[in-house]
């Protein structure tokens, strides 16, 4: 059975499977169909894909992530200078994208634990130096807490083999 996070992650170890840089500045995810690494960035109000246009955002995001769903489409999350966070993830119930108000955080990031043989993908970010996370298969909608061990910041997010987890990890690369 695959636990879907570890909290208990306090360092890097070498199994760590986390696509460069995956860290405070993110922006990278492998696209399940082809397997080939994918970046997300933001230009002239728009986020893009790869260098396409994926949605438009006026203002420039001060962090920014993403993965890719089951069916190799983007899934973005993103904190604004307000400290707003925002998901941008395609919602089967709509059959259309959707923008999605998370609230106030820090430190968003996003994966998807395909490599553990799952079939979801997880966001967690801090609030009040907590870790929250929330998934896809609730649309996003629900708010979980990972432990009550406070982080003063999310180093890096993925999967961890050796514990056969995603894990948050709080030590610097």
């Amino acid at each position: 059975m695959v636990a879907i996070l570890n909290p208990n992650a306090s360092k890097i170890t070498l199994d760590n499977v986390l696509v460069a840089p995956r860290n405070t500045g993110r922006g990278f995810a492998i696209k399940p169909s082809t397997g080939e690494t994918s970046e997300v960035t933001w230009l002239a109000g728009q986020i893009r894909i790869d260098g396409v246009n994926f949605f438009a955002l006026a203002t420039e995001p001060v962090v920014l992530d993403f993965a890719f769903d089951s069916l190799s489409r983007g899934q973005v999350v993103y904190k604004l200078p307000d400290n707003n966070v925002y998901i941008y993830y395609y919602d089967p119930i709509l059959v259309d994208y959707t923008s999605l108000l998370i609230g106030t955080g820090s430190d968003p990031a996003i994966c998807n634990d395909f490599g553990l043989l799952g079939g979801n993908t997880i966001l967690v970010y801090l609030v009040s130096n907590i870790v929250k996370y929330r998934l896809q298969s609730d649309r996003y909608a629900v708010e979980y807490e990972l432990s009550e061990t406070p982080l003063t910041y999310i180093r890096r997010f993925g999967v961890q083999l050796s514990t056969n987890s995603l894990a948050v990890l709080k030590t610097f690369p």
